[in-house]
């Protein structure tokens, strides 16, 4: 694992980054987001300048709030934008974070009870969208938000026949992802985070990897998880990209990911 933080001084850094926001939401009817093909490569290194920024993903609307919604106090205390490319060989995340307690984490959290961002998808691109129980190929994928650790998570609970990747850092104090890089940058009303997570974690001998191509479209949905103070289950909020408590049980609560490419 690489990992990097810097900071800046200035919010102009987030101002940059979200201009021209209006991106996906809890409200659009279809909920499909873009991820961009990575053609030039991606430098974790905490500044999405290189990023294609065209197709947000915005968690920002108490309609997306589906647990501690009275620890809520709008947008400035928790909120975030979401971008996502592609290579061949991993996906990469993008966000601009407000959140003003960023970084709240200690050894042993629950990565869903620490400032996190966790990540659903399919790594099949033929499930049935409609599906109600999760099958092998679905995943939840944690990664805690902290100045010093980074440490990551892979949540299989909800899955009945794992075919031999089970749940693990789900204590809160591993790093679990061979080739993950990430880089935070702290600005005046939160951070901006950058990660490369590499595809070939969640497969194995009897699940297939997920080979991202132009065109192709996969299960997929985002959260966003904050708490306040340094005690877990404590003032703990969670925003969801498609706004229902029920993408943890329920892949139909999903939305989509479209992989794409601007090279004709």
């Amino acid at each position: 694992m690489t990992r990097r933080r810097t900071t800046v001084a200035a919010a102009v850094l987030v101002l940059s980054v979200i201009c021209g926001i209006g991106g996906f939401s809890a409200d659009d009817a279809t909920s499909e987001a873009i991820a961009w093909e990575a053609v030039d490569g991606i430098t974790i290194d905490g500044d999405l300048s290189e990023w294609d920024l065209s197709s947000p993903v915005v968690l920002d609307r108490a309609a997306q709030l589906i647990r501690g919604a009275n620890f809520w106090d709008g947008p400035e205390g928790l909120s975030g934008t979401f971008y996502f490319m592609w290579d061949a060989e991993n996906l990469y995340i993008g966000a601009v974070v407000m959140d003003d307690a960023p970084y709240m984490y200690r050894m042993g959290f629950p990565p869903d009870q620490a400032d996190s961002i966790g990540i659903y998808l399919s790594t099949s691109p033929e499930a049935d969208a409609s599906r109600e129980v999760y099958e092998a190929s679905d995943f939840r994928v944690l990664f805690i938000v902290d100045d010093y650790d980074f440490n990551t998570g892979i949540d299989r609970r909800m899955v009945s026949e794992s075919k031999g990747i089970e749940s693990l850092g789900m204590y809160g104090y591993e790093q679990v992802f061979e080739g993950y890089e990430v880089a935070i940058t702290e600005t005046d009303t939160g951070y901006v985070f950058e990660a490369k997570f590499p595809l070939r974690n969640l497969a194995n001998d009897q699940i297939p990897v997920l080979v991202p191509a132009a065109g192709l479209s996969i299960g997929f949905d985002v959260e966003l998880v904050d708490i306040d103070m340094p005690c877990p289950g404590v003032a703990c909020t969670v925003l969801a990209w498609t706004g229902t408590e029920r993408i943890t049980s329920s892949p139909a609560e999903w939305g989509v990911l479209q992989f794409e490419s601007r090279e004709e």
